[in-house]
């Protein structure tokens, strides 16, 4: 695992602008940088050392010096893809980067068809002088590029690009995506001129500086042409099994994640049941007096199975202290709450050296685990026009808030905004910060226009995949886990855990989005795969004999933070009152800003998270010296 840069063209090498780029990613891999300059090309890397220790230094090169990589991620099947390529390349390391530098060598385009893992990459091949760039079809690593001067820069993250001043004016596209939903949509990035690679996409660039691009067709996964499956929990769980194993492949200790939901578990059982919880630690996030906290019933499992289980509790002090780091790493515009704790996590878990933790991710996006998915299951059943729940938005009013971010009220308040847009994109609007009349009424730039404006405006991203997913899905729990995996997923919880983890020089794999589990799980019928939309049923089903009836047998709980009690501790409320008023008058309303401070000190209406975004930018645009240009 590693971060990657590189600058292809007439940059100028004085200003040294291909280290300044790998200073500000060298957290992603302390343990080498290793550099290739020739003629045009500049390529560099920071290492975090896990395969092949002490071999597997970067750039590397094919035998004929014809071709160089810098490679970002692990494949979990290199050995037996090493084995294949062996009569073909003559290989020089243990490492997975030399295998994938053959494979592509080999297989060209074709490569996504023949790699499990998680990736990002860059070749460059001498004799064509061009520059080919790949992203993994599930989105797990990020490759970010734009091009200024007939010069095309990449980085694996988008604080390289303006901390060495190449790229420093912010989308404001991106910056309203941001406060509708709380995260930006790929292709699109938070600077402008600065875009990501799509899931799954190769380009290449000539010396001309032309962009060919090339779309795998695996980044949708799941398709309508199936059969029962015999048997089909036995499948699933032997499913689980063999890509968790397959994610254990380290040359360093793996650690896991552990909250008292299913999916971990679900990992937790399948390593027990390999022998493998003697040298096991796992890490959990808690908090003080907070209903979100799961640690006590993962500590008395950890006593009971005799592993070792880390609980680390997060206090508002804690998020405080923290607040400065967390608006350096998230340099995306990733501020989702959970960000706190997913940062503080991984910390923790690499002052025990530990290099490598596996996730749960992807499990409620495939077996359909969300209550959005249960939304969207009753709006899609309803026969009520949706001109009616429009008129009954209006009549709602705000409750007094309890602290709780998704309490019943607020889940009724969400589904009835959600229902009121078209039968084709209510999907996308369960999940908001500011809803779009918020937006409308108070943020300045969309004063003047209408609400289907600021829908196309905002959300033109998320609509191309919708009506993509939904041309190529008729069965409707295919469409939600399709449409979850494409979107939310991989702009939201994947990239949430790819910056935590790399701000404290950690990997996080996610074995339930391996992509050989998730072509396993593309052959069940989806009756088999969700019976029941929301409850995840088929998990406590494989795992019921494997797990304790007080693990099995607890209510669903999200990963949610108590993020009402950051924000009144005291010393936060006042900086974040300072950075919320600091945010250009040409872009939000201070009456609004007056207006929303005042209802959460009297505890009217849920604005937690609208306080939570609005402070992370400001203090984003703050740390980093950039303007908000309207």
């Amino acid at each position: 695992m590693c971060g990657v840069a590189g600058i292809f063209g007439q940059d100028n090498f004085q200003e040294n602008n291909l280290e300044k780029m790998l200073d500000t990613t060298k957290h992603r891999g302390p343990d080498h940088r290793g550099k290739y300059q020739n003629k045009n090309i500049q390529l560099g890397m920071n290492r975090l050392a896990i395969i092949d220790v002490e071999n597997g230094n970067q750039p590397i090169f094919s035998e004929d010096n014809r071709y160089c990589i810098v490679f970002n991620g692990e494949i979990y099947n290199y050995l037996s893809l090493k084995h294949t390529l062996e009569t073909f390349y003559n290989f020089k390391t243990n490492s997975d980067t030399e295998v994938v530098l053959a494979a592509f060598i080999k297989y060209g385009i074709r490569i996504f068809d023949h790699l499990n893992g998680i990736y990002a990459f860059a070749v460059w091949d001498n004799v064509k002088e061009t520059l080919i760039m790949a992203r993994d079809p599930r989105g797990l690593k990020t490759l970010f590029y734009g091009k200024k001067n007939n010069t095309l820069y990449f980085a694996s993250e988008t604080k390289a690009f303006y901390k060495s001043n190449l790229f420093r004016k912010i989308n404001l596209d991106s910056v309203h995506q941001f406060i509708s939903s709380g995260y930006i949509f790929h292709p699109s990035s938070s600077l402008e001129g600065i875009n990501q690679l799509h899931p799954g996409e190769m380009i290449m660039v000539n010396k001309e500086k032309t962009i060919n691009r090339f779309q795998s067709d695996s980044r949708v996964v799941f398709t309508d042409e199936k059969k029962e499956k015999d048997n089909h929990l036995n499948y699933v769980k032997n499913s689980i099994s063999k890509a968790v194993k397959r994610q254990l492949v380290s040359d360093v200790p793996v650690g896991l994640l552990l909250s008292s939901g299913l999916d971990s578990m679900s990992i937790l059982a399948s390593l027990k049941n390999m022998n493998r919880m003697d040298q096991l630690e796992t890490f959990t996030a808690y908090y003080p007096n907070s209903a979100e906290s799961e640690n006590e019933r993962v500590e008395k499992l950890s006593k009971d199975w005799k592993f070792k289980n880390y609980s680390l509790e997060i206090t508002p002090k804690d998020v405080y202290d923290e607040i400065d780091n967390i608006f350096d790493s998230f340099d995306n515009l990733d501020f989702i709450p959970v960000c706190v704790s997913k940062y503080l996590i991984s910390k923790f878990a690499s002052t025990k050296k530990l290099k490598v933790l596996l996730s749960g991710a992807g499990g409620d996006e495939i077996f359909l685990g969300y209550s959005t998915h249960i939304a969207s299951s009753l709006r899609k059943n309803s026969i009520i026009s949706y001109k009616f729940f429009s008129f009954l938005k209006k009549i709602l009013i705000n409750e007094r808030y309890n602290g709780q971010h998704l309490s019943t009220y607020e889940k009724i308040k969400r589904f009835v905004e959600g229902s009121s847009y078209s039968n084709e994109l209510y999907p996308l609007f369960w999940r908001y910060i500011f809803n779009i009349n918020e937006i409308k009424k108070n943020f300045n730039s969309y004063r003047d226009k209408d609400n289907n404006e600021i829908i196309n405006s905002i959300y033109k991203n998320q609509i191309s995949y919708l009506n993509e997913i939904n041309l190529k899905n008729k069965n409707f729990k295919n469409f939600l886990s399709n449409l979850d995996l494409n979107t939310w997923l991989v702009d939201h919880a994947l990239l949430l855990w790819d910056k935590a983890g790399m701000a404290n020089s950690v990997e996080v794999r996610s074995p339930l989005l391996d992509i050989e589990f998730l072509n396993e799980m593309n052959k069940l019928d989806p009756n088999q795969r969700a019976s029941n939309i929301g409850d995840k049923n088929i998990i406590k089903q494989i795992f019921s004999n494997d797990l304790p009836g007080y693990i099995i047998n607890m209510p669903k709980k999200g990963f949610s933070v108590p993020v009402d009690d950051w924000i009144k501790y005291p010393a936060t409320n006042k900086l974040f009152r300072d950075l919320t008023y600091s945010l250009p008058d040409q872009f939000i309303d201070k009456k609004y800003l007056d207006k929303i401070w005042d209802n959460f000190s009297n505890r009217k209406g849920n604005h937690t998270y609208k306080i939570w975004s609005l402070s992370c930018l400001a203090g984003w645009l703050n740390k980093n010296d950039l303007n908000l240009e309207i």
